[in-house]
């Protein structure tokens, strides 16, 4: 009876040492995460003929669309990939990664440019020239424009008929009617500029080629600067990746700094700080990498049934093991905690 009283009264000595005793105990617990590329940039192809751009940046948590590019559908566009590319190897900044080909584009730019050099050669020719020379030419002028009127609205009476029956897009319909409201502009444009070489007005005719000149330059200057950004270059050194998806084409992945993301218990939530560190190991290594927390998520999330956020983390080792997509087991190291506090947190985690 004695021995028993002894030890109940060891106990609550242990248990009052326990509450008063200011012992400091480092306090750690684990979960699984996943490691990121600091940023990454993407080319998505969510229809036929519309191409998008996407950068996401997981360091500050940000995802935008960079471009957008869209072609009509009656458009034959060809994606050449820069051949020297391999799948999951380095690509450097400003590197060609893929060029879009447009056949409506090269067209337009090609008509443009011939349009350019005639009427250059008819500017010359009118400078110098006489005055039935200068209205010869016009009138021939007019005579193309006039066919090319009546065959933009033989075009558009058929392409009605086909978008009224469903049977064509609106792209198509929509580019048909402009083709004959350029016609109609350019008949009206020659007819006006006849009656003034038939009035003897010389100079206002040559002002005029002046400015149409100018006027197609700008456009094919417009054009070629679209061409150009049909080019894509890579935002930043990183590594080039192939997906097998339907959607996603190419993704460069800027490895040169890695970020964890890991999902952590809401209750665990008070125990995390901002400088704090992770230290964590890939499935089946021993081998720990540090990383220090940058930030938490404080919107709650459910998963797997518990309620959680996200805590991000900058990873301060680098390793060739060490990659994107890689899931590990991370152990965070909190704030040094009194035993009594220490056996309480512990007791949670065994109880959940």
């Amino acid at each position: 009876m004695k021995k028993k009283k002894v030890l109940l009264l060891l106990i609550l000595l242990c248990l009052l040492l326990i509450f008063l005793i200011p012992i400091k105990l480092p306090y750690s617990f684990k979960a699984t995460g996943k490691i990121y590329p600091i940023k990454t940039w993407q080319l998505l192809s969510s229809e036929i003929s519309e191409f998008k751009i996407k950068e996401i940046n997981y360091l500050s948590g940000s995802t935008r669309f960079l471009s957008d590019f869209k072609f009509q559908e009656n458009d034959i566009v060809n994606y050449n990939v820069n051949s020297s590319l391999k799948n999951f190897k380095k690509i450097n900044c400003k590197d060609t990664i893929a060029i879009f080909s447009s056949l409506n584009l090269n067209q337009n730019i090609d008509l443009v440019s011939n349009m350019i050099v005639e009427e250059q050669l008819l500017l010359k020719s009118e400078s110098c020239g006489r005055k039935d020379d200068i209205i010869n030419s016009i009138k021939a002028k007019k005579q193309k424009a006039n066919y090319e009127l009546i065959l933009a609205k033989k075009e558009f009476d058929r392409t009605s008929k086909l978008h009224n029956d469903n049977i064509i897009s609106q792209a198509i319909y929509d580019a048909s009617f402009n083709k004959l409201k350029i016609a109609e502009s350019n008949l009206k444009e020659v007819s006006h500029l006849l009656k003034s070489a038939s009035s003897g007005l010389k100079d206002e005719v040559i002002n005029w080629r002046k400015s149409k000149i100018e006027s197609l330059e700008e456009r094919l200057s417009t054009l070629c600067s679209q061409r150009h950004q049909y080019t894509l270059t890579s935002p930043f050194n990183g590594i080039v990746q192939f997906p097998e998806n339907s959607e996603e084409l190419i993704t460069i992945e800027d490895t040169d700094s890695l970020v964890l993301i890991i999902p952590i218990r809401y209750r665990d939530n008070k125990y995390v700080s901002k400088g704090h560190n992770v230290l964590f190991s890939a499935e089946g290594s021993f081998q720990q990498y540090k990383a220090v927390i940058l930030d938490k998520d404080q919107n709650v999330q459910n998963i797997n049934q518990q309620q959680v956020i996200f805590v991000k983390a900058l990873i301060l080792d680098k390793c060739q093991k060490i990659i994107p997509n890689l899931l590990v087991s991370g152990k965070f190291q909190c704030e040094p905690v009194s035993l009594f506090e220490y056996l309480s947190r512990s007791l949670q985690i065994f109880i959940n």
